[in-house]
């Protein structure tokens, strides 16, 4: 699968999780997980990764907000 690999523009995605609503990004956190548990080394795995930390990391910034 050669040529199939995407490619993470980290400052925009960034951007993209701040407009996304929970449901969105704990949509994305479920869908990369079960992509990762269903098929080791996957081409794109870091791509996979990086949208469970940054979806997370801004659930985890809207709850620390909410406790103010």
């Amino acid at each position: 699968m050669a040529g199939t690999e995407k490619i993470m523009n980290h400052s925009e995605y960034q951007k993209r999780v701040r407009k996304m609503d929970d449901e969105a990004l704990k949509f994305v956190l479920a869908d990369c997980r079960a992509v990762l548990d269903a098929w080791r080394d996957h081409p794109n795995e870091s791509y996979y990764l990086d949208e469970i930390c940054y979806c997370g990391d801004e659930l985890a910034r809207r709850a620390k907000k909410g406790q103010k």
